[in-house]
């Protein structure tokens, strides 16, 4: 798996606590710190090993996972056509122009690629060991989304026509942050 779709698979400083109902109910009184709670393990673990909790917190990640997915897919039916990005070169395009606020990509779609058109275009393609070939632009458009303080989500196979697609920001209008591009020399993102 590659490094862009793993980190967007990650819940970032989002965490899981473990503890003691009336600890982890003195944390939720704390708003600062709860809003980035995904869940709890309730019980005394002050002696639990790292790997034991790791195996209680993965269900409680699995199932923030789940309704991510599913409140990113919700999100993405409910938006008008006006705000939405369909398919690679669409949501390619959105990316490149830091447009894109939710990004929903299917768990196995790969996509190697030429940038064209100085980057703002993608043309497919067969020879993904060439220099100037993107192995993957789909890891490359999830780094765009990161840099431009938009959300991915990995949802599965089957669930996206085209497998990929992208809610725009309000008025399609990119963030205050420069818009990064894509240099043919390396193929990897840089901002200006």
């Amino acid at each position: 798996m590659r490094r862009w779709r793993q980190d967007a698979r990650s819940t970032h400083s989002r965490s899981s606590w473990a503890g003691v109902e009336r600890h982890l109910a003195i944390c939720r009184s704390l708003p600062a710190i709860a809003a980035d709670v995904i869940g709890t393990i309730k019980g005394n673990h002050e002696r639990s090993s790292p790997n034991r909790l790791s195996r209680l917190a993965r269900p409680v990640i699995d199932a923030h996972l789940a309704a991510a997915r599913v409140g990113a897919l919700a999100h993405l039916v409910e938006t008008p056509p006006a705000r939405r990005a369909d398919g690679i070169d669409a949501v390619w395009a959105a990316a490149v122009g830091g447009c894109i606020d939710l990004l929903c990509v299917e768990e196995g779609f790969v996509f190697p690629a030429r940038p064209i058109a100085d980057g703002k275009a993608l043309r497919p393609a067969s020879d993904s060991d060439h220099p100037e070939v993107l192995d993957d632009a789909v890891d490359e458009i999830i780094e765009l989304v990161a840099l431009a303080n938009g959300r991915t989500v990995i949802v599965e196979d089957g669930e996206l026509q085209g497998s990929i697609a992208a809610v725009l920001r309000r008025g399609g209008a990119p963030p205050a942050v420069e818009p990064a591009r894509v240099t043919r020399d390396a193929g990897f993102v840089r901002s200006p």
